[in-house]
C-alpha cells in the first residue's frame, strides 16, 4: 500500500490555502471518478464567462493525480462513444485517494491571492466490510475514518440500475449487497456522530448515478424519477437516512426551563449579541440524481451468478438514437451538487465553528473569489434535486 499524505491537506494560512474536507463513500465501481469527472465538464459549460473556474489542482512540476485519474475515465468513456457501446467494468478503488481540485478566480492578479480547494476523500470500496491489513494499512484507515468524521459533507454515490432493475426478493438483497448498504449505514452513523460531537454543520448527499434510463429530462423517452426516488428514500436508504437525523436532529424539549437573567446591562447585550452572531449548527440530507454520461440508454439487464453463486447485475448501455454524428456527452445534475456544497461552506460561518472561522479568514485574504462562492451558493439545487430532511444539530449534554 502506498501511503497517503495527509498533511498536505492541511489549511496552511501562511501560502493562504483554504482545505474543505469532503468524503466520497461507496462500493467499488459505482462510478466516483465519473461523478467528480462530470462535476468539472458541467462546471466548466456553467461557470463560463462568470470569472470563476474549478479544476483538478496542479502541483509545481506541472504534475496532477486527480487530472490523471479523470482523464483515464474520460477517455474509457469517450471509447465506449466511439463504439456506441458501454459494459460498465473498470477496477475498483483498492486505496483511498483524493481528489483535489481547486476553484479560482481568472483574473490572474487574483489567482494566487488565496486558494479554495475542495479535498475529496475517496473511501476504497474494499474497506467498508474489512479494515486493510498491516500497520501502514491500520494507519491509514484511522486516518481516513477521521478524515470522514471531520468532514462537513458526505456524498454516497448510489448505482440507480441496481436499484430499479432488483425486480424481486432475492435481487433486492443481492443488491443490496452489491451497493454494501449496511456497511455505508454504518459509516454514515459514525459521520453523524462527529458532526454531533464538534458541534459542525453537516450535509448528506444521495447521489444516484447511471440515471439517464430513468429521466427524460436529458434525451431519454421515459420518466421513471419519482420511483428511482421512492426506493432510495423509502426502501433502500431509509434505515440510513433515519439514523442519520435521529443522531443529528434537535429534539424540543417538553418542559423548558426560563433561564435566567442577566445580572446587568452589560451582561444583557453580551448575551442577545452572541445570540444573533452564534447561530446553531445545521444539517441537512439532499438527494441529486446524476447523468454522467447523457446520451445513453440501458439496452439490457440481466441477473446472473457469479462464480460463488451469488446474483449480480449484467448491464449493457447503447448509445441513444445513434446518428450519422458522433454522440456527445451531456452531464447533468452536478451543478446542484456543487451549488449545495458551497451554500454548506458559507452556511457553516453562522454557527462560528472552525470552519465559519476559517471561512472568516479567507474571505478576508480573497473577497472576490468568497463573493463568487456565495453567489454560487445561491443558486437553485436543480429541478432533478429533493431535500430530504434538515434541521438544527442536537445540543450536547
Amino acid at each position: 500500500m502506498n501511503e497517503l499524505n495527509f498533511t498536505k491537506y492541511a489549511n496552511n494560512e501562511a501560502d493562504n490555502i483554504f482545505f474543505y474536507k469532503i468524503g466520497l463513500i461507496g462500493p467499488s465501481r459505482v462510478g466516483k471518478t465519473s461523478i467528480i469527472a462530470a462535476l468539472l465538464d458541467e462546471a466548466k459549460t456553467f461557470l463560463a464567462k462568470s470569472g470563476v473556474s474549478i479544476t483538478p489542482f496542479v502541483e509545481e512540476d506541472g504534475t496532477s493525480s486527480t487530472k490523471e485519474r479523470i482523464r483515464s475515465t474520460i477517455l474509457d468513456i469517450e471509447a465506449g462513444l466511439d463504439f456506441c457501446s458501454f459494459e460498465p467494468t473498470g477496477i475498483g478503488t483498492a486505496e483511498p485517494f483524493i481528489f483535489d481540485l481547486v476553484m479560482s478566480l481568472d483574473q490572474d492578479e487574483e489567482k494566487n491571492k488565496g486558494q479554495l480547494r475542495l479535498a475529496i476523500l475517496d473511501y476504497p470500496g474494499g474497506w467498508l466490510k474489512d479494515a486493510p491489513p498491516g500497520d501502514m494499512g491500520q494507519k491509514t484507515w484511522e486516518k481516513c475514518q477521521k478524515w470522514l468524521r471531520d468532514s462537513s459533507v458526505i456524498i454516497v454515490p448510489i448505482d440507480a440500475t441496481l436499484v430499479m432493475e432488483a425486480d424481486n426478493k432475492d435481487r433486492a438483497k443481492a443488491a443490496r449487497e452489491l451497493l454494501q448498504v449496511w456497511e455505508v449505514e454504518e459509516l454514515l452513523g459514525e459521520w453523524a456522530k462527529g458532526r454531533w460531537n464538534q458541534r459542525e454543520s453537516g450535509l448528506l448527499l444521495l447521489v444516484p448515478v447511471k440515471c439517464e434510463t430513468y429521466f427524460n429530462d436529458n434525451g431519454g423517452n421515459e420518466d421513471k424519477s419519482n420511483k428511482l426516488f421512492d426506493r432510495i428514500n423509502n426502501n433502500f436508504y431509509h434505515r440510513a437516512i433515519e439514523a442519520a437525523v435521529q443522531e443529528l436532529s434537535e429534539i424540543e424539549d417538553e418542559a423548558v426551563e426560563t433561564p435566567s437573567q442577566p445580572n446587568n446591562w452589560r451582561e444583557r447585550i453580551s448575551s442577545i449579541s452572541e445570540k444573533i452572531n452564534k447561530k446553531p449548527p445545521t444539517y441537512s440530507i439532499q438527494y441529486h440524481p446524476v447523468d454522467t454520461i447523457g446520451c445513453i440508454e440501458l439496452s439490457n439487464a440481466t441477473w446472473e451468478d457469479d462464480k460463488n453463486g451469488k446474483l449480480y447485475l449484467k448491464s449493457e448501455y447503447l448509445v441513444r438514437n445513434p446518428g450519422t454524428f458522433r454522440p456527445k456527452r451531456k452531464t447533468l445534475g452536478t451543478i446542484g451538487l456543487l451549488g449545495a456544497i458551497c451554500r454548506q461552506i458559507v452556511e457553516n460561518r453562522n454557527n462560528r465553528g472552525v470552519v465559519g472561522k476559517l471561512w472568516d479568514w479567507f474571505t478576508g485574504i480573497n473577497k472576490l473569489l468568497a463573493d463568487a462562492i456565495k453567489n454560487l451558493s445561491q443558486k437553485q439545487l436543480g429541478a432533478r434535486a429533493k431535500t430530504i430532511a434538515n434541521g438544527n444539530i442536537a445540543k450536547r449534554g
